[in-house]
């Protein structure tokens, strides 16, 4: 979810379990957890020249580059990753379902149709 919308659904969620008999300060969870996919993974910033993996790209006109300026894998590895949660009781299931769907914007088909598939 963009972090534009984020605060309106928070805020809409929490109402929400408020709505069903819930006090939200104990029943309404936001969780955040980040990691780096590996730990001593390859990176050329701030080591010196000849520790960097170079290699030959191009075939008619062939430079010598470092290898993450080539390999997107290798930018892969140097990213980590965020997943954003919200906890709440059972009960309020559906409603906290239906407030997302209606505030994230649906991906569109190649047709430029809506997709109706879940997330």
């Amino acid at each position: 979810m963009p972090v534009a919308e984020r605060s309106d659904f928070l805020s809409a969620a929490r109402e929400c379990v408020q709505r069903a008999g819930f006090d939200p300060d104990y029943y309404f969870i936001e969780d955040r957890a980040s990691d780096v996919p590996y730990y001593n993974y390859y990176t050329a910033e701030g080591v010196e020249p000849k520790a960097r993996i170079y290699v030959e790209d191009g075939y008619a006109r062939p430079r010598i580059r470092e290898i993450s300026e080539v390999s997107e894998v290798v930018r892969g590895l140097q990213r980590g990753y965020e997943l954003h949660r919200v906890c709440f009781p059972s009960e309020v299931k559906e409603g906290v379902y239906a407030l997302y769907h209606s505030v994230a914007p649906r991906p569109r088909s190649a047709a430029g149709n809506q997709s109706s598939g879940g997330d």
